[in-house]
């Protein structure tokens, strides 16, 4: 009896750094601009996806699958990413970015839901929670959805998901979700993710001529740190449409150029850094 004890632990030692690795292959992003989720590597080796599997469902599509082969070949490095791309756009020569027709079938489109979405490790079994390595889901208000959340009680049960009923919320014009627990922990609810929405307002705060002989506004930031970049223009002539000079893309709320003869007018966006 003693035997078969210590043999019994010593399985479920040599396991457990698989496991481990699995759990921490996450979806870190979900872009909504660009089409584009982010799988990332938390672990401290390189992650093999051969095998793995997405599963996926919207408002009126449930349990679409993605190819048992889809990601074979492909490996996430240590503290990496890979990008897939569900608009079928992923730039040429990048191993990293990956086109959604090469994966397979996924809900479409990629919008601020509701949507669920997992990823499934080998060897998958769609009805067995405990084979999900990642799980989210989102919806408009954080509203709850009778078939978008069709993996949701699998997610609970299997750990990855802290209630079948809990939702991101987004908005109609959210542009990303974003995962800001970098712990690698397999747990999450929706307040392990930010939903980034477009900026709505822009406050100038000053506006001065420098020591150095430049004129410097500086504004109110509108999001999060890191989150957009800002786009500022210039035009000599409000009246003239076609004035208007090529943004200069900035991250910092402020923006700074040599005085020059005569009045020249500006105008600061922001967006999304790619």
């Amino acid at each position: 009896m003693k035997k078969s004890l210590a043999i019994a632990l010593y399985i479920l030692s040599a396991s457990s750094p698989a496991l481990w690795a699995v759990d921490t292959l996450q979806i870190r992003s979900v872009n909504f601009q660009a089409k584009v989720v982010e799988l990332h590597n938390f672990a401290a080796t390189s992650q093999d996806l051969s095998g793995w599997r997405f599963c996926s469902h919207d408002d009126d599509q449930v349990r679409q699958y993605s190819n048992s082969t889809g990601l074979n070949n492909v490996s996430v490095p240590a503290g990496g990413s890979v990008f897939i791309h569900w608009n079928n756009d992923a730039p040429n020569g990048d191993s990293s970015h990956i086109n959604v027709s090469t994966v397979g079938t996924v809900a479409q489109p990629l919008d601020s839901g509701p949507f669920g979405l997992q990823i499934y490790f080998p060897p998958v079994s769609f009805g067995d929670g405990t084979t999900i390595g990642d799980h989210l889901q989102w919806s408009v208000g954080g509203a709850d959805n009778g078939s978008a959340d069709e993996r949701s009680d699998e997610a609970e049960a299997g750990g990855v998901w802290n209630d079948q009923s809990s939702w991101i919320p987004t908005t109609a014009n959210t542009l990303k979700i974003i995962l800001t627990d970098n712990s690698g922990a397999r747990l999450h609810s929706p307040a392990n993710y930010v939903a980034a929405e477009p900026p709505t307002d822009i406050t100038i705060t000053d506006s001065v001529t420098t020591p150095e002989n430049e004129f410097q506004i500086t504004w109110s930031e509108v999001a999060p740190a890191g989150a957009f970049e800002y786009l500022i223009e210039s035009n000599p002539d409000i009246s003239n449409p076609a004035g208007w000079a090529e943004p200069v893309v900035t991250s910092e709320a402020n923006y700074k150029e040599p005085v020059e003869a005569g009045n020249k007018f500006f105008r600061i966006g922001a967006r999304l850094k790619p």
